[in-house]
């Protein structure tokens, strides 16, 4: 007698089954997203990243005809502004980090002259850009009777404070750079020689054992000096990016539309998510 066929496997068994493994994993993602927007530091990154992207958007749906004048449109003027306007309010207390970064210079200053220069004055432009863009921020709100032009030239000014940081900043990466080349051209050479040493070495036993130890040693360094170089690169793309934004803040009437601000703000954030998302792993 044939057995009876078996019965169809219930639609959602396998959902019901899995269903542990994907709360677990969206948990998990969920936590890290927590973390990340829970530290200033990345939270304004993520906020960084979401409102220059946000004011691109609204820049390319502006210039498109049919969503020119669509509720989405006109919805991402005062989204992008809430954005704004909290990443302004968050960096109130800034003072207080460029302050501790001072009191830090001071204490333990950087061996090498030329850094220590680049360093100091990126403190006093760091504080300037600061110091302006707080009372510019709470004159604007009515704490501060300020007028409207004190208010502007304010604005103005903390921009040009933060065009000297990021031209300092790139002065520093510069001279970096030399640094970088230098130990890659040193490490170049002494694996040379290490090179030659082996290849001359009577003991094959002693070379071994040396090879192994220094094949470590090696590898160590590289990875720290590759970590270097991926730092560097990323850091000069984000002042890149950042070095027309700041002359377009550091004058009256600006030279950037919103587009381009959002797409160079786009690239900052780009180059600084991936790190903060790490950064809170």
């Amino acid at each position: 007698m044939a057995s009876s066929p078996s019965p169809p496997p219930k639609p959602l068994a396998h959902l019901h089954a899995s269903l542990p493994h994907y709360l677990s994993k969206t948990n998990a993602h969920v936590a890290h997203i927590s973390r990340l927007l829970s530290r200033t530091s990345t939270l304004d990154k993520s906020l960084l990243t979401v409102s220059y992207t946000l004011h691109l958007l609204h820049s390319i749906l502006a210039k498109t005809p049919r969503f020119s004048v669509s509720p989405l449109t006109t919805s991402l003027t005062p989204l992008t502004a809430i954005f704004d306007d909290f990443r302004v309010f968050l960096r109130l207390w800034g003072l207080l980090g460029i302050y501790s970064w001072g009191v830090s210079t001071y204490l333990t200053p950087p061996g090498d002259g030329i850094v220590r220069a680049i360093t100091w004055g990126q403190v006093v432009a760091c504080a300037l850009y600061q110091g302006l863009e707080n009372g510019a921020y709470l004159a604007g709100k009515g704490v501060l009777g300020w007028k409207k032009e004190r208010i502007a030239r304010a604005w103005i000014w903390s921009g040009r404070a933060w065009c000297a940081y990021v031209a300092l900043e790139l002065a520093r990466l510069g001279y970096e750079w030399g640094e970088l080349k230098g130990q890659d051209l040193g490490r170049q050479g002494r694996k040379g020689m290490e090179l030659e040493k082996t290849q001359s070495a009577e003991n094959e036993r002693e070379v071994v054992e040396k090879g192994e130890l220094e094949l470590r040693m090696d590898k160590v360094e590289d990875e720290e000096l590759e970590e270097r170089w991926g730092k560097w690169y990323r850091e000069v793309g984000v002042n890149v990016a950042y070095a027309p934004m700041t002359v377009h803040y550091s004058l009256e009437n600006g030279i950037l539309g919103e587009g381009a601000i959002g797409g160079l703000g786009a690239v900052v954030g780009a180059l600084s998510i991936g790190q903060a998302w790490k950064e809170t792993a």
